[in-house]
């Protein structure tokens, strides 16, 4: 990706939720004769992108090309709103910066550019690991001009996955007129750095000081790995776009729980409708809302904030409830075929936990609480700190009590696990963040400012340089994506493609072997598992003649392949094979 694709990308973005950005500050209360503080543009711009996924999804479930002109619609009352706005206040809000607000500002351009740099360096980036089925997800909508239904043409089985998050790529992508990798991408930068900027409002809610949301932010923005910097490697903007909902929810519940001055009870509603949109991108940040409130909600000791919790929880479940009963009824059939309760992903050792987060992080996060050790805790700092024990509790017992279980109940001969343990220690670092803001209360912090300063310079420096090292080989090379244009110019649309050549399926658009279905899809469909079973060219060769489907083989350039077929495409990153007397060569 370019400079000037990025820019359309955050162009197209703006205009996604300008109309949303209106009609807020339209019901906004009037903060006459005050500057409007830059902490607030991070939370009015998620709380767009939470109504962007709550209208777009009601709306495009039908088609794609009404919710373009839904949306088009809406920047007319949105227009009118602000207007009548300017004619009514009289004292309008200041123009500047509040003391605390250029920090703020240059935490969020410095973590917007570490987020770019490697995305720039590996010039045309198709992402890596969750990538490849949430670009094939995105492409869906685009191509069937509405949300998906089915994993056709990769699996004849139902999507269960929300489509939220797709559908705001989509959108962008239309947008921009871009590719939806590049889209998806380059909404994660621009979703990573905004996440600072929460962290931030956050950690202002449960301090009170600048400093320590400073610190926060600076913190979650420059040293996490997991579920920071990595989710360009990973590809996990779902869990960044419903973590950010999740933040945002958090800051409605302090914010009702703050005695002075009182705040309306429409805040619950607010923190309601956020996990709500939560449900409508992330299946599993849903869960980790459930244990975050499940742990505040047990562990604090000030009944407003309990109190608050409870309404939040209850609100969420009443006006969730009718959207997983949807989701369920539609794919009722499939949910015993997912791998939900049976996932399969390598054992994760608290070393390796560390390694993944960043000891750097875990170091700077330990000296907080160190340093805290003496001052009094509110009730809202306590409250973060069961959000980080609930999710540290949830990543041991399904790590490591679930295996063990498993490993007793099979007799040794088997080991799995249950909910994708690894994203419980994901989101460890949003409140650890948040905790972080200790270190500017404390004496140390007083005496030698410049130091701690300059000292997460330096760490953020080193840890942009590890980053950038290991995101500098993401995607696919040029190669590949030439071979998935060729798949898709020169193969019949019923083609099967065998192999193993991630991200190819979401080029050629052509169903493959190896269906690339998430653990919450239903992976061991029958129809799935069939493929399985035919791990042999000769086996396909013979499925091919009952079906009269061609068959593509895709094999790395140079690997042996027999006489029974012949090349009919190669590059340096693929060849392609049919049989012998298959489809002739272009």
């Amino acid at each position: 990706m370019n400079f000037w694709t990025f820019l359309k990308i955050l162009g197209a973005l703006v205009y996604t939720l300008l109309p949303y950005l209106g009609l807020l500050w339209g019901v906004t209360p009037a903060r006459t004769g005050r500057r409007l503080p830059v902490r607030l543009l991070p939370a009015a711009c998620f709380m767009a992108v939470a109504l962007f996924c709550v209208t777009g999804v009601a709306v495009a479930a039908r088609s794609f090309d009404l919710y373009l002109q839904v949306h088009a619609l809406l920047c007319i009352p949105a227009a009118l709103v602000v207007l009548a706005r300017f004619r009514h206040d009289r004292e309008r809000p200041a123009v500047g910066l509040e003391p605390g607000d250029r920090w703020l500002l240059a935490i969020l351009a410095a973590a917007l550019l570490v987020r770019l740099l490697p995305l720039f360096s590996v010039g045309e980036c198709l992402g890596s690991g969750d990538a490849r089925f949430h670009n094939i997800l995105a492409r869906k909508i685009l191509v069937e001009r509405r949300l998906g239904a089915t994993w056709e043409p990769f699996a004849p089985v139902g999507i269960m996955y929300p489509q939220g998050t797709h559908l705001l790529t989509a959108f962008v992508a239309q947008v921009a007129g871009c590719p939806v990798h590049q889209a998806f991408t380059g909404l994660l930068v621009i979703i990573g750095a905004l996440t600072a900027g929460l962290i931030h409002h956050l950690a202002r809610s449960t301090f009170g000081t600048a400093d320590s949301a400073n610190w926060a932010a600076g913190c979650y923005a420059f040293l996490p790995l997991w579920g920071s910097l990595d989710y360009l490697r990973w590809g996990g903007l779902p869990n960044a776009l419903g973590m950010a909902f999740l933040c945002l929810a958090l800051i409605f519940v302090l914010v009702n729980t703050r005695p002075d001055p009182p705040v309306p009870e429409r805040t619950i509603l607010a923190a309601v409708f956020c996990l709500v949109a939560v449900m409508l991108v992330h299946h599993y940040t849903s869960v980790v809302a459930a244990v975050t409130i499940l742990f505040g909600a047990v562990f604090t000791a000030h009944r407003p904030l309990r109190r608050t919790l409870l309404l939040v929880a209850a609100g969420a479940a009443l006006f969730g409830a009718p959207l997983a009963l949807a989701r369920a009824v539609s794919v009722s059939g499939e949910l015993g075929n997912t791998s939900v309760l049976l996932f399969r992903e390598p054992l994760i050792t608290p070393w390796n936990a560390i390694q993944w987060i960043n000891p750097i992080f875990i170091a700077a996060f330990i000296a907080a609480v160190v340093l805290a050790r003496r001052t009094p805790w509110n009730a809202r700092q306590l409250f973060m700190l069961a959000w980080f024990a609930g999710l540290l509790t949830a990543f041991v017992a399904l790590e490591y009590l679930y295996r063990a279980g498993v490993l007793i109940a099979t007799g040794g001969r088997d080991c799995f696990t249950a909910l994708t343990p690894s994203r419980m220690a994901t989101n460890l670092v949003y409140p650890m963040s948040v905790l972080c803001g200790f270190v500017p209360r404390s004496a140390s912090w007083r005496r030698y400012r410049p130091l701690w300063i300059a000292g997460l310079g330096a760490l953020a420096l080193l840890t942009a340089v590890l980053n950038w090292s290991m995101q500098r080989t993401l995607g696919v090379f040029p190669a590949a994506a030439r071979a998935g244009a060729w798949l898709q110019a020169n193969t019949p649309r019923q083609a099967m493609l065998v192999g193993r050549m991630p991200q190819l399926e979401y080029l050629a658009w052509r169903e493959t072997s190896h269906p690339p279905l998430p653990a919450s899809e239903a992976r061991r469909h029958p129809a799935v598992l069939a493929k399985a079973r035919r791990p042999y060219i000769h086996q396909w060769l013979a499925w091919s003649e009952q079906t009269g489907r061609p068959v593509y083989f895709l094999r790395p350039p140079g690997a042996p392949v027999p006489r029974s077929l012949r090349p009919v495409f190669r590059n340096a990153r693929v060849a392609v094979y049919t049989a012998a007397g298959g489809a002739p060569s272009p």
